[in-house]
């Protein structure tokens, strides 16, 4: 999946042609071109926020949507680090294969839904020892599927 952000005329263009070339597309409902140059002067002062709280390197390890490597714990403690994820590419995929490496990894999905869980399943490193397990319920069911979820990653 690729996600595209610019000015709304230069995205009704590219639907336009899409649409043309029979692509199938789906808009994003957000306010802003996140990660995009539109962003540029919010950097600075994220930054200077996420700098008045005192930062600790994760106790788990995390692929950085940034680098899509590890994340460091210099990289966890610098303000600069999370103010660049505002406008930086996401390197998702990449993420994905790092976390991939391990022959026996659980991914967590935090966010209501199954983005993640589809997104891994869908990855050339994607294996048998692999799991993902989301940790809320999608609030379009309620029947079961997290409990179900849970089961099939072996959590509980």
């Amino acid at each position: 999946m690729t996600v595209v952000g610019g000015p709304i005329t230069a995205i009704d263009v590219l639907a336009a042609r899409l649409d043309q070339l029979g692509v199938a597309h789906a808009r994003l409902q957000t306010s802003r071109a996140f990660h995009s140059p539109m962003m540029d002067l919010a950097v600075p002062e994220l930054a200077r926020q996420v700098a008045r709280y005192q930062l600790h390197p994760p106790a788990l390890r995390l692929a950085s949507n940034l680098t899509g490597a590890w994340l460091t714990p210099d990289e966890a403690t610098d303000p600069g680090y999370w103010a660049r994820q505002l406008r930086a590419p996401v390197r998702f995929a990449d993420g994905l294969t790092t976390a991939l490496e391990s022959s026996a990894q659980i991914l967590l999905e935090l966010g209501p839904g199954h983005a993640l869980n589809a997104f891994v399943r869908k990855h050339p490193a994607y294996g048998p020892g692999h799991s993902v397990v989301s940790v809320l319920e999608d609030p379009r069911c309620s029947d079961g599927t997290r409990i179900a979820s849970l089961v099939e990653a072996r959590a509980i």
